[in-house]
């Protein structure tokens, strides 16, 4: 034992290079723990979300934002796509929820309307008209993106609604690593409604 501590005394440089390697093994680890269980990263690659969330924009969630609340009105959340789920295949998708477990969501005159009463939605600059009716289901949530005249979402599926148990995180982060397009802005839930 004493002859391999004087090894590693006698080269130093190689005792640098172990620890660094030790350091990088520990650090990735620590990172896919966290990439697995805590934060989930993705890439939008659509404008459905604009002008929240821009068209290749990167995102981090959080998984763990719902283990002890409810999914509120208003969160930007990642969630399997429902049709896809039902297929057997796993796409994710990025929406707000807008109709909450038991409520009626009507889309009519460009407004959104729950249990009948308007939907405030400043964070919109243009809005669409539908005229249909949607009754979310208990632990369900009714998925809208920002730019509603180029989203696909609850109001095209054929499963309409998202169970609690296929919410994967709550956006809390965008971000742009482009030369040309470097930026990063937390992302606030907006439930100020006034339902």
């Amino acid at each position: 034992m004493l002859e391999k501590i004087k090894y590693f005394k006698d080269k130093p440089i190689l005792t640098e290079i172990i620890e660094l390697l030790i350091l990088c093994i520990i650090t990735v680890i620590i990172g896919k723990l966290l990439t697995v269980y805590i934060v989930l990263t993705g890439f939008v690659p659509t404008g459905s979300m604009e002008n929240m969330i821009m068209t290749n924009d990167r995102i981090l969630a959080n998984r763990t934002a719902y283990w002890n609340s409810e999914p509120e009105r208003g969160d930007i959340v990642v969630f399997y796509a429902p049709d896809e789920k039902a297929n057997g295949e796993i796409k994710y998708y990025v929406k707000r929820i807008i109709g909450l477990p038991g409520e009626t969501v009507s889309v009519k005159d460009g407004s959104v309307y729950i249990d009948g009463n308007i939907l405030n939605e400043p964070y919109l600059e243009v809005s669409t008209n539908e005229g249909r009716e949607y009754v979310v289901p208990e632990g369900c949530y009714f998925m809208m993106g920002d730019n509603r005249n180029s989203s696909y979402d609850s109001r095209f599926w054929n499963n309409k609604f998202v169970p609690k148990e296929d919410i994967c995180g709550k956006v809390f982060l965008k971000y742009s690593l482009k030369i040309d397009d470097l930026h990063a802005e937390i992302i606030h839930s907006y439930n100020e409604y006034g339902v």
